[in-house]
C-alpha cells in the first residue's frame, strides 16, 4: 500500500509538529485473521531509506527502553526520534534524560519530561544535533519510559549515523515493552565497516550482569546502556548475548561497507515461543523503485534444516554461535531471482534483512517477538506406531501439556489419544 510521499500523509509530521499530541497521525491497522506489517520508508532525494515491523499485539505496554544508533558526530541534519501512540488515556514519564538535551518544540530537559495523551493520539520526540553538545549525541540512550495507560512505539535515528557529519541514513524500528523481551540474544553481523556496526544493550534492572559469546563482560545498573562494537562478532559473525535480566538490545548495522549504507534492528530474544515458519516477506530487496544488494539473516536451532521457498540451504552454511552450541546462524545473498521469500524449519527460526543500493542503506527484523507457542497439531492417521486416533504436537519445546475444551488431560506429552471431536 502506498501512503504519499509528503507530510499531509498520517506517517508523517512536520516539524513543528514535533513534541506536540497529534489526533490525526498514526494507522491502526486490524483483520480478522493474522497478519503483520512492515513499513518501508525512502527519502525524496533517493538517499536514505528504513523499515519498521510491526510487532501487534506484543507491542503493547506500558515500560521500555528506548534506543537508536550511536551518533558522535554532531550534524544538524541527524536527529534521534521516539514517536509513541496512546492507546488509552495515559500520562507518560520519560525519565534519565541527559540534562540539557534539547528537544525539538519541548525545550532543553533537566531529565524528566511528563506528558498527558488522549487515546489514539500521538507524539513523536526528536533530539537534534546541535554541534558541540555531547547531550544530544547521547540522546535518549539509557531512558526510560513508563505510562499509565499502554502504548505503542516506534524509535530510533531520522536520520544518523556515526562517522562524518553528511554520512547518514534512516535506522527505525517498532519495539516492545521490556515484560516482552528476555536475557538471550542472538545476532549476526552486517556487511558494514567495523566503525558502522554495534550493538547498544538497555540495561532495565541493577544488577544485571551482561555475557557475550559466553565470556562475562560487566555488570550494569538501570539505565546504563552497553555499546558493543565490531569486535565482539565471533570468527562466525555472529554475537550471543546472555544476561541475569531482561534487556533491550538494538543493533546498528550496515547494508553496504559504505559508511551511508546504515540500518538498525530491535533485536528479538531467543525464545522456543518463536514460529517454524515466516511466511511471507514480499519484495524482500526493494523498497520503492530501488532494488538492494546484501542478505538474508536467518538464526535457527541445530540440527533443525532450514529452507526457503521450500529449497533446503546447505548444511555447510550454518555457522555456529560460540557460547550456545543450540542454535546455527545463516547470511544468505538476497540475490534469489524471487519477489517474495518464506523461511521454514521445524523448528523456531528468525529472520532479518539487510541491503543497499549506492548511498542507500537499510534493514528489517521480520520474526521473534510472538508471545505464545503455537503448536502444530497433526493427527496420526498415516504416521507407523500410532493409533489412528491419536494426536501429536508438532515443533520444538521445553514443556508441552494438553487441553481439551479448557480440561487439562496430559502433562508432559507430546503425543495423546483423541478423545473425540472438539478443540485440543
Amino acid at each position: 500500500i502506498y501512503f504519499g510521499n509528503d507530510d499531509l500523509t498520517r506517517l508523517m509530521i512536520q516539524p513543528t509538529q514535533l513534541g506536540v499530541a497529534l489526533n490525526t497521525k498514526g494507522l491502526v491497522l486490524r483483520s480478522d485473521r493474522e497478519f503483520y506489517c512492515n513499513y518501508r520508508i525512502t527519502s525524496n532525494d533517493g538517499f536514505h531509506s528504513g523499515s519498521i515491523t510491526c510487532k501487534g499485539e506484543v507491542a503493547k505496554g506500558r515500560i521500555f527502553r528506548p534506543g537508536h544508533m550511536i551518533t558522535s558526530n554532531a550534524f544538524i541534519q541527524k536527529s534521534n526520534t521516539v514517536s509513541m501512540m496512546a492507546l488509552e488515556d495515559a500520562t507518560v514519564t520519560i525519565s534519565n534524560l541527559p540534562p540539557g538535551l534539547d528537544l525539538a518544540n519541548v525545550g532543553v530537559t533537566n531529565g524528566t519530561e511528563i506528558f498527558t495523551l488522549n487515546q489514539g493520539q500521538t507524539l513523536t520526540l526528536s533530539a537534534i544535533y546541535f554541534l558541540f553538545n555531547p547531550n544530544d549525541t547521547r540522546g535518549f540512550f539509557g531512558s526510560l519510559i513508563e505510562s499509565t495507560g499502554d502504548l505503542v512505539i516506534n524509535c530510533g535515528s531520522h536520520t544518523g549515523g556515526i562517522l562524518a557529519n553528511n554520512l547518514r541514513d534512516i535506522g527505525i524500528d517498532q519495539i516492545v515493552p521490556m515484560n516482552a523481551l528476555g536475557d538471550e540474544y542472538i545476532l549476526v553481523r552486517g556487511n558494514g565497516t567495523d566503525q558502522m556496526e554495534n550493538v547498544m544493550v538497555m540495561i532495565h534492572e541493577d544488577n544485571t550482569e551482561v555475557n557475550v559469546n559466553g565470556l562475562f563482560e560487566g555488570v550494569y545498573n538501570a539505565g546504563e546502556y552497553v555499546v558493543l562494537d565490531a569486535f565482539f562478532y565471533s570468527n562466525s559473525d555472529n554475537m550471543y548475548i546472555s544476561t541475569n535480566n531482561n534487556v533491550a538490545v538494538y543493533q546498528m548495522i550496515g547494508g553496504l561497507p559504505d559508511t551511508r549504507t546504515y540500518g538498525m534492528n530491535f533485536i528479538p530474544p531467543v525464545s522456543c515461543l518463536g514460529e517454524p515458519d515466516v511466511n511471507n516477506i514480499p519484495y524482500y530487496n526493494s523498497i520503492d523503485d530501488f532494488t538492494y544488494t546484501g542478505n538474508i539473516i536467518i538464526i535457527a536451532r541445530v540440527f533443525f534444516p532450514v529452507s526457503i521457498n521450500g529449497i533446503q540451504l546447505p548444511l555447510n552454511l550454518a555457522r555456529p554461535v560460540p557460547g550456545n552450541p543450540d542454535y546455527v546462524t545463516y547470511k544468505i545473498s538476497n540475490d534469489l531471482g524471487v519477489d517474495h521469500i518464506r523461511v521454514t524449519s521445524a523448528a523456531n527460526v528468525q529472520v532479518g534483512l539487510m541491503g543497499g543500493n549506492d548511498a542507500i542503506g537499510f534493514a528489517g527484523y521480520f520474526s521473534g517477538f510472538e508471545r505464545y507457542p503455537k503448536a502444530i497439531i497433526a493427527d496420526l492417521d498415516s504416521i507407523n506406531g500410532f493409533c489412528l486416533d491419536s494426536l501429536r504436537a508438532l515443533g520444538t519445546y521445553e514443556k508441552i501439556d494438553w487441553y481439551y475444551l479448557d480440561s487439562l488431560i496430559a502433562i508432559d506429552q507430546n503425543v495423546i489419544p483423541s478423545y473425540g471431536p472438539g478443540e485440543y
